[in-house]
């Protein structure tokens, strides 16, 4: 009852894996392709480049991973010095495994037209029956040529403008986007359909992307980590931990996008949560289980299993918060005196704790008072009470030093990102109020 296409993938996987096949590569990661699992297609073209060079299939089959992942000019590359090697017969079989990637109808009509050309002339006539195909395309053009090109991301980080980075998602229109701000809170530039952006330093952004399926790393340093669609940065931006897409793997990308690490674990959606130092992690590593892990090995530290909501990390110890809301440190399993039962909470400067005090009714966006509880004189004290709280695998509020980035919202529902010294209570910056929701703020370092 196979199909023939998942027959090719059980047969030539077979001959891959367990009899090292090389001759079944190319249909090996056509069946890929087939099974929408697009890392291993690129990690296998990127694993044998040299015994598949002159292939016009691995040339294509880049070009077609690329399609998929929104790198047109790129595409357009790959198949072009694929043609080199191909006398005809390959080119066409590789337009027809485009179907396997989703790519607009229109990019996927003027990709054939542009690839298939084999001088300026038929280039020219291929573009102008894309022309006639395409009725729409004058009214598109007319309009698109009345504005500038937006800026890149790459031409972004190259100005000084941007100062603060927060995704803006509008649910009646279905969008979301990561916007550039400079400190007055205009406007420099944005990333269409991108989700949790933070600067890796003041030249490079990593992001996920939610159309391509994957972690992009843009800039100075450029790197793409496909099948990944979860990663949480370090303290010190030096670093990055990455989750693949069905939630059994966790990786760590060291400073030269290198992977220091990767470990099987059942990841969950609560919160991770480093040690100020970024020496330790704490992942949901299955039901009530959270694995502390060591950032530089990958070592699993300790394993807790227990009733927890959430585990976070000062420099030496651990705490959690329990299904009652109380702040335990797991030490001498003591409870902290807070003043509010908590629902999220991390480390700050000089032992003071931030916690989101657990709101009356849990939803998705969740808002309630946001609190500084100092460890060593047991005051504890209100910042916000109106911030937000997103459910997702990376917290919605950012500690960075003594400054706190959260998103808070006002009696009418408008949203402002807030960056706050909480040691001072003074507000360094303060966005444009906005009915979108804004979240994942982050600030760009020196």
């Amino acid at each position: 009852e196979l199909y023939p296409a998942e027959l090719q993938l059980i047969v030539s996987r077979i001959l891959v894996e367990d009899f090292g096949e090389t001759d079944y590569l190319i249909p090996y990661i056509v069946g890929l392709l087939d099974d929408y699992d697009f890392s291993t297609a690129r990690s296998l073209l990127d694993e044998n480049s040299e015994l598949l060079h002159s292939e016009p299939m691995f040339y294509y089959l880049n070009g077609i991973l690329d399609l998929e992942g929104g790198y047109y000019e790129d595409a357009v590359d790959w198949f072009l010095q694929g043609k080199a090697f191909d006398d005809g017969s390959d080119i066409h079989e590789a337009l027809s495994l485009i179907y396997y990637v989703y790519i607009p109808e229109h990019v996927s009509a003027l990709f054939s037209a542009i690839v298939l050309a084999d001088d300026e002339a038929s280039l020219t006539s291929n573009i102008q029956e894309f022309m006639v195909n395409y009725e729409e395309l004058p009214w598109i053009l007319s309009w698109i040529s009345r504005v500038p090109e937006p800026k890149k991301l790459v031409e972004i980080l190259s100005e000084e403008e941007a100062v603060i980075s927060y995704n803006s998602v509008n649910f009646d229109m279905e969008k979301i986007s990561i916007g550039f701000y400079d400190v007055a809170g205009v406007l420099q530039g944005n990333v269409a359909n991108a989700i949790y952006g933070q600067f890796l330093d003041a030249r490079t952004y990593v992001y996920i992307s939610e159309n391509m399926e994957g972690v992009f790393v843009e800039g100075e340093r450029k790197a793409r980590f496909d099948g990944f669609d979860v990663y949480s940065l370090s303290p010190d931006r030096s670093r990055f931990l990455i989750m693949d897409t069905w939630g059994e793997t966790i990786s760590m990308v060291n400073n030269d996008m290198s992977i220091l690490w990767s470990i099987p674990a059942e990841y969950s959606m609560i919160p991770v949560a480093w040690s100020p130092d970024g020496s330790r992690i704490a992942i949901s590593t299955g039901w009530d289980i959270y694995s502390i892990i060591d950032v530089e090995s990958g070592e699993v530290i300790e394993a807790l299993e227990s009733y927890y909501d959430l585990v976070f990390l000062s420099d030496e110890e651990v705490y959690a918060i329990d299904y009652d809301g109380d702040i335990v440190r797991l030490e001498d399993e003591s409870t902290l005196d807070t003043n509010s039962p908590a629902l999220w909470a991390g480390f700050g400067d000089n032992d003071k704790i931030i916690y989101f005090e657990y709101p009356e009714e849990y939803m998705d966006f969740s808002y309630d008072s946001l609190h500084v509880f100092d460890l060593n004189t047991g005051e504890d004290k209100i910042v916000s009470d109106r911030a937000l709280f997103m459910d997702a695998p990376v917290p919605s509020l950012k500690i960075e030093g003594s400054l706190l980035y959260f998103t808070e919202t006002d009696l009418e529902g408008l949203h402002r990102i807030v960056v706050l010294d909480y040691t001072t209570n003074e507000v360094l910056f303060e966005s444009s109020p906005s009915r979108d929701v804004l979240i994942f703020p982050d600030v760009r370092p020196e």
